[in-house]
């Protein structure tokens, strides 16, 4: 095998806050007006490829899956790590193409979880950020902009990376109009997208739902400074039923080795 990239992932959980007709956009104060530029700036593209980049290499991925009670307690959970190899086969026309190999290196699991847990899991991290989304996102649409106040946020740093942060957060007035509550970009340079936290809230009349997903990106190879890889990713879903009953589950996926190639 290859050099093999070794990490050490965060420490601790990070907390974030953590078709449209073409109509004229409602005007802004100046410093929205800066934040939304910079945030319709930034191009979602490098996140798609990222999660394409990273199922295309062979690696040691682990899922940690918790389910939790109304009062916090932990009603199930389940954790899997698995080697994913990449083997050279041939298809029906002759093409050589790389066929994926799952190796578990390890798997628990403890009370029940509502989910199951008796699927296998192929080892693929897969980009929970479009599906927060119907369409475009209503802080970058002309007709709903306006519902949403924008912020350049203090830069921070993670893992020693600077990086800018910027948010759109939908207007209290306006939750009844739109179900995207946060959207927070940390970003390095002017474009790169190196994080993002999506907070989404859905009412009906059967049941309320929250979903908050965290990305964050890593360069895993120094020699390939514009590679860029999930480094870690965490889908929060808590279900309030009108009988009363909440549900809340937590998948939180982790890189923890990468082949150098």
């Amino acid at each position: 095998m290859n050099t093999v990239l070794r990490r050490t992932l965060f420490a601790a959980t990070l907390v974030l806050f953590c078709g449209c007709q073409s109509e004229p956009a409602a005007p802004l104060d100046p410093d929205s007006e800066e934040a939304f530029e910079f945030l319709s700036s930034l191009s979602v593209a490098s996140l798609d490829s990222a999660f394409t980049e990273l199922n295309r290499t062979v690696r040691t991925v682990e899922s940690h899956t918790v389910e939790l009670s109304e009062a916090g307690d932990t009603l199930g959970s389940s954790l899997v790590g698995v080697e994913v190899f990449l083997d050279p086969t041939q298809n029906e026309r002759g093409e050589t193409e790389l066929a994926s190999r799952v190796t578990v290196d390890y798997q628990s699991s403890s009370g029940t979880l509502a989910s199951g847990d008796s699927v296998q899991w192929d080892g693929e991290i897969r980009n929970p950020i479009p599906a927060m989304f119907s369409g475009e996102p209503a802080f970058l649409s002309p007709r709903t902009r306006e519902h949403y106040t924008f912020a350049l946020q203090p830069d921070t740093v993670v893992n020693g990376q600077p990086l800018h942060v910027v948010a759109a957060r939908l207007n209290p007035d306006n939750y009844d109009d739109q179900a995207v509550r946060n959207a927070t970009y940390y970003v390095h340079g002017t474009e790169t997208i190196r994080g993002v936290h999506i907070l989404r809230v859905s009412n009906s009349a059967l049941f309320d739902e929250s979903s908050e997903v965290t990305v964050w990106l890593y360069r895993p190879w120094e020699s390939a400074p514009d590679a860029l890889m999930p480094a870690s990713v965490r889908v929060e879903n808590e279900i309030h039923t009108a009988a009363g009953r909440t549900r809340r589950l937590v998948t939180e996926y982790r890189v923890l080795e990468v082949l150098n190639h």
